[in-house]
C-alpha cells in the first residue's frame, strides 16, 4: 500500500498526463485500464493509476519545447483537472480518502477529532477536506475513532501519522490527543513503515503496521500495552495486513497468511487455538468477527460464521459452514458487522442483514428477502444484489469497496465515491456521491 516516497512527483506529472475529464483512473490490475494504458503501482502500493508507459507517452508534456509544461497549457487551456479518490477507507462515524494530490481528506463526524482538523464537535461535516500539512501520502487506515496514514509532513522523512480516538492509546501513545493535531505511534525508530491498517468498535480502536524488514507491530486498546506498539511474533514474512477488532492477519510474499487474536481461536480457516492460520493462499483477504473471505484469483470464496448470510447469500445454512464460492469475477470485498459488499463485474454488489442502510436499501423494503432467524422474522436478510445507485452512476465500472459496520463507500474506476449506510449520528443515508475539495 505504499513506498517508493522519491517517484511521486514523476508519477504525479505522468498521471496528469494520462488524465481523462473525469480525472486520473484508480487501477489494481492492467485489465481495469483501457486501451494500451498499464496499471502503474508504486512500488509497495496496493493501489496505482492508469497510465500510458510507451515512450511516446512517457515524454509527452516534457520536449524541448515544453509542451503541456503548467497546468492547463495547451488544449482545453484553463481548465482544472477535478481532484478524484485514489483509496477509500470508512471508519465508524466517518470515512477517508487518499485523494489525487495524494492527500488525505476526511468527512463525517469530528466529535472525537476523527476528521483530521477543528470542527464544532456536535457538527456532521459531509464535505471532504484535507487534512493540513500531510501530503505525498501513501497508505490509509481507518478505525472507528481514528485513522492513521503513511506521508510526509514538511521536508521530513515519510512517517506514520494519527489522528483522532481521543485515547491516546488508539494512536500508539499514553497522553490525550488535541483535536486537529496528528500524532506519530511510538514504533520502534529503525521501523520503515511501509503497508498499515486499522479497526475498531466503541471499545477502542486496533492499529497494525508492517515494516521492511516484516516485523508487524500492532497497537491500541486492545493491545493493552500502555500504548506502545507490541511486536506481533509468529506472523511470518509480512507484507501487508488486514485487521478486525478481534485480531491481525499477515500476508507473505509468497501468498500464504498467518492470523493471530488475542484469545479464544479465530474461528475462520482452521485456525489453530494458538492462535495462528497458515497456508491461505490467496490475492487478497478480508476478516471480521467469525467470518473471513479470500479472493481466490477473480473468485471469492467465503467461510465462517454465517448467521446473518455472509457466507452463503441464500442462507440455506445458518449456522458456521466450510469455505463457499460466493461469486466469481470479483475484484474487490469487504465485510461489515452484518453485511458484505464486493465488486463483482465491475458492479457493486452488497449482501447480508439490511440494517440500518447497509446494502443500499432501507431495513423494511426487502419484502422478497429470506429472515435470518426463524425465530425473528423481523430481522432480515436478502441475497445478493446491486446497490441501488444514483442516476448518474449507472453504466460506472467500480474498481474498490470499504466497510465498516454498516456504512459503506465504494470505489469507481474513474475515481468518483459514493457511500451509504451509517451516517454520522446514527442517521441512515441512501447511496450519495463524495465530492472532493481541490
Amino acid at each position: 500500500m505504499n513506498h517508493a516516497r522519491n517517484v511521486f512527483l514523476m508519477l504525479m506529472v505522468v498521471v496528469i498526463t494520462a488524465c481523462t475529464a473525469t480525472g486520473p483512473r484508480p487501477c489494481r490490475q492492467d485489465d481495469q485500464c483501457d486501451g494500451d494504458d498499464r496499471c502503474v503501482i508504486p512500488r509497495g502500493d496496493n493501489v496505482g493509476s492508469c497510465q500510458n508507459t510507451s515512450a511516446e507517452g512517457e515524454g509527452e508534456g516534457e520536449g524541448e519545447e515544453g509542451e503541456g509544461e503548467g497546468e492547463g497549457e495547451g488544449e482545453g487551456e484553463g481548465e482544472a483537472v477535478p481532484v478524484v479518490a485514489v483509496v477509500v477507507e470508512v471508519g465508524g462515524p466517518f470515512s477517508c480518502a487518499i485523494d489525487s494530490l495524494r492527500r488525505v481528506q476526511c468527512w463525517g463526524a469530528n466529535a472525537q477529532g476523527e476528521l483530521g482538523r477543528v470542527t464544532n464537535p456536535t457538527t456532521h461535516d459531509g464535505t471532504p477536506a484535507p487534512v493540513a500539512g500531510l501530503t505525498e501520502v501513501t497508505d490509509l487506515a481507518v478505525g472507528d475513532r481514528h485513522a492513521c496514514a503513511i506521508g510526509r509532513i514538511g521536508a521530513a522523512a515519510a512517517k506514520v501519522h494519527c489522528w483522532g480516538g481521543i485515547l491516546g492509546a488508539d494512536l500508539g501513545i499514553n497522553t490525550p490527543i488535541v483535536v486537529g493535531q496528528l500524532y506519530q505511534p511510538r514504533l520502534p525508530a529503525s521501523a520503515s513503515i511501509v503497508d498499515i491498517a486499522a479497526d475498531g468498535d466503541n471499545g477502542g480502536g486496533l492499529t497494525c503496521a508492517v515494516s521492511s524488514d516484516h516485523a508487524v507491530y500492532c497497537f491500541g486498546p486492545a493491545v493493552e500495552a500502555n500504548g506502545i506498539p507490541l511486536d506481533i511474533t509468529g506472523l511470518g514474512q509480512a507484507v501487508s495486513v488486514d485487521v478486525a477488532i478481534e485480531g491481525v492477519c499477515a500476508k507473505s510474499a509468497t501468498g500464504t497468511a498467518r492470523c493471530a487474536r488475542n484469545t479464544a481461536v479465530f474461528g475462520v480457516f482452521g485456525c489453530a487455538a494458538a492462535g495462528a492460520c497458515v497456508d491461505l493462499d490467496s490475492r487478497d483477504f478480508v476478516v471480521q468477527g467469525a467470518t473471513a473471505c479470500r479472493l481466490d484469483g477473480t473468485a471469492l470464496r467465503c467461510g465462517g460464521d454465517n448467521e446473518y448470510g455472509l457466507v452463503d447469500p441464500l442462507r440455506r445454512v445458518r449456522a458456521a459452514v466450510e469455505e463457499l464460492e460466493v461469486a466469481t469475477d470479483v475484484a474487490d470485498v469487504a465485510l461489515g458487522e452484518q453485511n458484505a459488499c464486493a465488486v463483482i463485474g465491475g458492479h457493486l454488489q452488497c449482501w447480508g442483514r439490511t440494517l440500518r442502510g447497509a446494502l443500499g436499501i432501507p431495513e423494511d423494503d426487502v419484502a422478497n428477502s429470506d429472515a435470518c432467524y426463524v425465530d425473528q422474522p423481523a430481522v432480515r436478510c436478502t441475497g445478493r444484489r446491486d446497490v441501488p445507485l444514483p442516476a448518474d452512476f449507472q453504466g460506472a465500472i467500480f474498481a474498490a469497496v470499504d466497510v465498516h459496520r454498516s456504512r459503506v463507500c465504494g470505489l469507481t474506476n474513474a475515481g468518483r465515491v459514493v457511500c451509504f449506510g451509517t451516517g454520522a449520528r446514527g442517521t441512515v443515508e441512501a447511496p450519495n456521491e463524495v465530492f472532493f475539495r481541490r
